[in-house]
């Protein structure tokens, strides 16, 4: 199993030390259970920011532009310990948006949380990539949602790539009958 992931004409699989964090630097990460520190919700956004040097005055606009972007500015002396699953989420995404990525990278962004904070991540992903126009890299289980985010699909079983295909095309379309399995609900795994 192996495969080569290709960034701005980069081979990551063969970019010195240097190269990879400059390309890694150039991405963010959000993950299904998001880490927060006993600590302000604009102390966890800030975080990232402060240990790549970034200073004020432009780390302080950075943290307004980003919790403001995801509607949690009035949150931003609260102790992140405290909010609710979608709340985290939100700054979570807040971090990220923070760095200015052209990679979003987002490990299952709306598992366990209620139809209502589902909508409003994906409302915001949508935005980011809009706005900023951030790739955003999405892994996710749920096909409606699949269907309502991304433009092209890669399918994935057991470490190897199936199928990527426009995203209408692998539900009407599927190439393989492990993908046509699993879009049709069949396959359990």
């Amino acid at each position: 199993r192996h495969g080569q992931i290709i960034f701005q004409g980069f081979d990551t699989g063969k970019a010195g030390d240097s190269m990879l964090l400059r390309l890694r630097r150039q991405m963010c990460m959000v993950f299904q259970h998001t880490y927060m520190f006993n600590a302000s919700v604009y102390q966890n956004v800030s975080y990232g920011l402060r240990l790549r040097g970034i200073k004020c005055p432009e780390l302080q606009t950075r943290v307004k532009e980003a919790l403001s972007f995801v509607g949690m500015s009035d949150f931003s002396g609260r102790n992140a310990l405290k909010l609710s699953g979608g709340e985290t989420q939100r700054v979570a995404l807040a971090r990220a948006v923070a760095f200015r990525p052209q990679i979003l990278l987002l490990d299952e962004p709306t598992a366990n949380l209620d139809p209502d904070s589902v909508a409003l991540i994906e409302r915001l992903v949508q935005r980011i990539h809009e706005t900023t126009h951030t790739t955003v890299l999405i892994v996710t289980h749920n096909l409606f949602q699949a269907k309502r985010l991304a433009d092209e699909a890669i399918f994935l079983y057991e470490g190897n790539l199936i199928e990527k295909t426009p995203v209408p095309q692998i539900f009407t379309e599927p190439q393989s009958e492990v993908t046509r399995r699993f879009v049709s609900g069949t396959m359990v795994y």
